[in-house]
């Protein structure tokens, strides 16, 4: 009777050390892609839709500014922009998609004082050819870790 105990408590030890195990894994790759963003210094953008401040993607904000918190980023700079069709209807809206994503990164936790925004409007365009989607969107770039 002794010696199944003990193998009951050996064998719930040994379940509990998997689990642990495999927390750290999840932990190491969401670290490996945390230090992958810092070290690469390219975040793809946020992407808006058309003539709008909204986008689609909240999760992967908070995702990031996790990772920037946990390594502890010192300076963030984003860049708003706007293709040519919205900015003949709103001169504004690149910044105000900066500010959006600012406003969202400070309720996530950063630190409003180390975010700057820059306003490039419909200056900086990633495609010339008519791909609006491509040119309505902020840029996040790490400036000092």
């Amino acid at each position: 009777m002794q010696t199944n105990i003990i193998l009951i408590f050996f064998f719930l030890l040994n379940m509990h050390s998997i689990a642990q195990s495999k927390e750290n894994e999840l932990d190491l790759s969401k670290d490996e892609l945390i230090t992958e963003i810092i070290i690469d210094n390219y975040i793809p953008p946020i992407l808006f839709e058309f003539n709008s401040i909204e986008f689609n993607e909240i999760n992967r904000l908070k995702n990031i500014c996790n990772g920037f918190i946990k390594w502890k980023v010192k300076k963030i700079l984003l860049t708003g922009h706007c293709s040519n069709s919205e900015f003949n209807l709103n001169s504004k809206l690149s910044k105000l998609r900066a500010e959006k994503v600012k406003n969202l990164m400070i309720e996530y936790g950063i630190k409003k004082d180390i975010i700057e925004i820059i306003d490039h409007s419909k200056e900086q365009p990633k495609d010339s050819t008519g791909n609006n989607e491509i040119n309505q969107r902020v840029e996040i770039i790490i400036q000092e870790t």
